[in-house]
C-alpha cells in the first residue's frame, strides 16, 4: 500500500558482461519493478557494443557513465566517484549494484535484489 502512494526508483548498475548470479538482466529487473511499482533506471557499468546494442523491454534507455565528467577510464574509479555523487552521504557504496530511493532519500542498497529493503 506504500509504495503505490510514494515514488521509488531503482537505480540498478548493470554489468554488462557479468555472467554472476547476482548480475539480472535489464529486462528481469524491469519485471520486478513493474510488479513492486519501482521506476527503474538502469545505469551500465562500463559500455560493451554487442551487449548494449540489444533491444531490451526497459521501460527507459539504458544509460551509460560519463568518463569524461571524471576525468578517467578506469571503472573501478568512475563508478566509484559516480555513486558518491549519486548519494554523497552513503559512504562506500562500490561493491552494490541496486540503489533504492523514497522520496529522493537512499534508503537501501545492496550487492543482491533480494535484500533491498523498502522504508516502510
Amino acid at each position: 500500500m506504500y509504495r503505490e502512494h510514494w515514488k521509488i526508483i531503482n537505480i540498478y548498475i548493470w554489468r554488462p558482461k557479468c555472467s554472476s548470479s547476482i548480475c539480472i538482466s535489464p529486462n528481469a529487473i524491469q519485471g520486478f519493478c513493474n510488479e513492486n511499482k519501482i521506476e527503474l533506471y538502469v545505469v551500465a557499468e562500463y559500455y560493451d557494443y554487442l551487449t548494449m546494442s540489444i533491444n531490451y523491454s526497459t521501460n527507459k534507455p539504458i544509460f551509460g557513465i560519463d568518463c569524461e565528467y571524471y576525468n578517467t577510464d578506469l571503472t573501478k574509479k568512475y563508478i566509484s566517484l559516480f555513486l558518491k555523487d549519486l548519494a554523497p552521504q552513503s559512504g562506500k557504496l562500490i561493491d552494490n549494484f541496486y540503489f533504492l530511493f523514497q522520496d529522493g532519500c537512499l534508503v537501501s542498497y545492496s550487492d543482491k535484489l533480494e535484500n533491498i529493503k523498502f522504508r516502510e
